[in-house]
């Protein structure tokens, strides 16, 4: 093999692996990439009828990717085998979000405390119309907090 030929594959091989990566990337970002928030503790401003004075927990879903999707439900999850689904789910029905947009469902705080558990000891999960869950926390961080819950629970 002359050096010519070489160095022509040598750049063959650097240039589909740069264009292999940026179809990659380009397959990350244009699917469904869905950022699952809870927080603890909120109270509504100004005190209307349906929430009044009560403190609730939200649960922030915003969609991070350019594919739409649908958010059918939404619940907190537990040690035990319940978990808690947001009443919204029912009152707003299925959610469309688009790239960009982003929808809160809310859950009385009082709910939680007959786990005696606090608002940040939950992990989110909302579905999509596929049936695909998406987390508030990574895959080691729950396993955490649900280890952690189940010992709260013995006590």
């Amino acid at each position: 093999m002359n050096v010519a030929t070489q160095i022509l594959a040598f750049w063959g091989a650097i240039l589909s692996t740069i264009l292999a990566v940026i179809e990659g990337m380009r397959f990350y970002y244009e699917g469904v990439r869905i950022k699952v928030e809870v927080r603890g503790n909120y109270v509504f401003f100004p005190k209307s009828e349906p929430y009044g004075e009560k403190s609730y927990i939200l649960i922030i879903v915003s969609n991070k990717g350019r594919r739409q999707t649908t958010i059918t439900h939404a619940w907190l999850r537990t040690a035990t085998k319940t978990n808690l689904l947001a009443t919204d789910c029912f009152f707003k029905g299925p959610q469309k979000l688009q790239e960009g947009d982003y929808t809160q469902f809310v859950m009385k705080e009082e709910d939680a405390p007959k786990y005696a558990l606090t608002p940040k000891d939950y992990t989110a999960v909302v579905s999509d119309a596929t049936g695909r869950k998406f987390y508030s926390h990574t895959l080691p961080i729950r396993w955490f907090k649900i280890a952690r819950m189940k010992l709260r629970l013995k006590k």
